[in-house]
């Protein structure tokens, strides 16, 4: 036993300096994808519309992290395009405005339900049709702001609007200290919606901003510590956004390096800089605890579909720790066979870990007390459990 001890000591020191990129399968479109819509639910992740250097797509798709694998899903229902507005509540994607070309802009908007593979139309974005905007969600209402329309010269937007799901009506938000400007970045936690870095068309910015949708009052966060850029990256799991990658304004040379912020002591980090060189316009979502990145403008201005993945073990154990424990797992080590029980009501999901954060398999039950058995390697493993709250607990899995 104190030898086991001592290999779980192990094992905790080396996996929380853990950072990797793991590349996955392409998604398979040739000329590749940039600038595309994306959102991702506990399962999957979603590839909406984009472009290549020949043509604007209307395409849907999914990816699978367990069987690394892409699939076509239903088309986005309005013209193909780039650079559009997206944010998601609950299991619905909200999609819109975009332009296809450099002159023609849209301000349509579309609801898609990623239970169903459905898409619905909406109340139409009341501003003027335009791309690159900065947009999410927080406590089941949208948010957009900002953006490039017209063409020759292009025009900065100031403006920031809310959507409301329930009553399908957008309302306009007086204040958005920005000023006009697209191309940043947009993320969510808690009640704030976060905005930042991005150009106006003169200089690029490195700042960011949260607007908290209770009190309805803007706050400046501590400032992205790379150098200011436009067209990054940004993605979010369990309140760190990865952030990175992109151009400076003016100069073709595409970033690589990516820092993680925590939203909750509004502080930076330094990650493990992407191993296959600079991307801007790239396509990221996040999956549990990883984070996705693929496809985007390369450092040889080509537009690839390729797909990685960025595991950062510092965080995911991090919450791990401090999760609330699993009550019950016996035998604990095992051979892959053992009975859980749980404070929660009903369990509805089980998830398995690896110590780098991926998701090894996940099985959809509907018990209180469990007799589990699963093929599993010897090793050190994180299991999860999800009741149909979004209670969760956590806990270490010993497979001998």
């Amino acid at each position: 036993m104190r030898l086991l001890y001592v290999f779980l000591i192990f094992i905790n020191i080396s996996i929380l300096h853990a950072q990797t990129w793991t590349q996955l399968s392409n998604i398979g479109l040739p000329g590749g994808l940039a600038n595309a819509a994306t959102f991702s639910n506990s399962s999957y992740g979603f590839l909406c519309t984009g472009n290549n250097d020949v043509t604007e797509f209307d395409s849907l798709w999914r990816f699978d992290p367990l069987l690394n694998s892409w699939s076509r899903m239903a088309n986005f229902p309005g013209a193909s395009r780039k650079n559009t507005a997206y944010f998601q509540i609950d299991s619905i994607a909200y999609v819109g405005i975009g332009s296809q070309g450099a002159t023609n802009y849209y301000n349509d908007f579309y609801a898609y339900n990623m239970n169903q593979n459905t898409w619905s139309a909406i109340a139409n974005y009341p501003g003027l049709g335009r791309r690159i905007t900065f947009s999410g969600s927080v406590n089941g209402k949208g948010y957009v702001a900002g953006g490039i329309y017209g063409s020759n010269p292009l025009r900065f937007a100031s403006d920031f609007w809310e959507y409301d799901p329930s009553a399908n009506t957008w309302t306009q938000i007086t204040t958005f200290p920005l000023g006009g400007r697209a191309s940043g970045i947009s993320f969510a936690y808690g009640n704030e919606i976060y905005f930042g870095l991005g150009h106006n068309g003169t200089i690029d910015f490195n700042d960011l901003w949260a607007f908290n949708t209770v009190t309805r009052l803007w706050s400046q966060k501590t400032s992205f510590p790379g150098v200011a850029r436009i067209l990054s990256s940004c993605s979010v799991s369990n309140g760190f956004a990865l952030v990175g990658g992109g151009i400076e304004l003016g100069i073709v040379l595409h970033l690589n390096d990516y820092y993680l912020y925590d939203a909750v002591n509004n502080t930076w980090s330094s990650t493990l800089s992407f191993l296959n060189g600079g991307k801007s316009g790239a396509n990221a979502f996040a999956i549990g605890n990883n984070y996705y990145l693929g496809g985007g403008r390369d450092r040889s201005t080509s537009i690839s579909d390729d797909l990685w993945e960025y595991s950062n073990s510092t965080s995911f154990i991090e919450n791990i720790v401090n999760a609330r424990k699993v009550s019950y797992i016996f035998p604990n080590p095992n051979h892959g066979s053992f009975r859980l029980k749980s404070n929660l009501n009903q369990v509805t999901s089980v998830r398995i870990y690896s110590t780098e954060g991926r998701l090894i398999l996940q099985e959809q039950i509907s018990m209180e007390d469990l007799n589990l058995d699963f093929d599993l390697n010897p090793g050190l493993y994180f299991i999860k459990i999800q009741d149909d709250f979004g209670n969760s607990y956590s806990d270490k899995l010993i497979i001998n």
